[in-house]
């Protein structure tokens, strides 16, 4: 299960360079809401001029504000959708997963000055053919999967290390462009946003 925070996405070029994502559901209530390393990621994306897309739970941008008036205003990034609760969404019925995705793209509509967004990421990529079917016919909606898993958000306990993530990013980045990567890192922690940081001029270096 995906603990962190945040899930922040390395997107090949032809799409912004990254997704961030609000805070799970799926974490107790002193942790859900803890954003204490989004203003240093941020700073560090409008630093270096860099856009990103956000995918927003729609129940968080309620909570999280601040946080997504930053996002879309200060740093006029596009925002996107993860879902409204951060549910197995294959275990829903056709309308709670119609129901997930609408009322996440409706607070996006409304907070936007009538934006809507395209892309969507399944809470712990749990998606089967019924479900991208609603999104996609439905709603117009395309699902981001990713394809290379740090499995960082597990460095505090111990089941991860930075030196090993690091590792894994250079292979990843500096291996083929062929079909692309999206990497899942967690902003939970600050040694895991701080990993983000430190691999970024690699990034740019190796022409993602």
């Amino acid at each position: 299960a995906n603990t962190g925070t945040y899930l922040i996405f390395f997107l090949p070029r032809t799409y912004n360079l990254l997704a961030i994502l609000l805070p799970n559901s799926n974490l107790d209530a002193n942790e859900r809401f803890s954003l204490q390393n989004s203003p240093t990621l941020y700073n560090f994306l409008q630093q270096n001029n860099q856009k990103a897309t956000h995918f927003m739970i729609g129940t968080n941008i309620l909570s999280n504000w601040q946080q997504f008036l930053t996002a879309y205003e200060t740093l006029g990034d596009d925002i996107a959708v993860h879902t409204w609760t951060h549910p197995h969404m294959t275990s829903l019925s056709n309308v709670q997963v119609l129901g997930e995705l609408a009322m996440t793209m409706q607070i996006i509509y409304d907070s936007t000055d009538g934006k809507l967004p395209r892309f969507w990421r399944p809470p712990y990529g749990d998606i089967d053919n019924r479900v991208n079917a609603i999104a996609r016919n439905v709603l117009g909606l395309t699902a981001i999967i990713w394809n290379h898993d740090t499995d960082d958000y597990s460095i505090p306990a111990g089941g991860q290390t930075m030196d090993k993530v690091n590792s894994m990013m250079t292979e990843w980045m500096t291996g083929p462009k062929t079909p692309g990567l999206v990497i899942l890192e967690h902003e939970l922690y600050q040694e895991t946003a701080q990993e983000f940081i430190n691999t970024y001029p690699l990034v740019k270096q190796t022409g993602w």
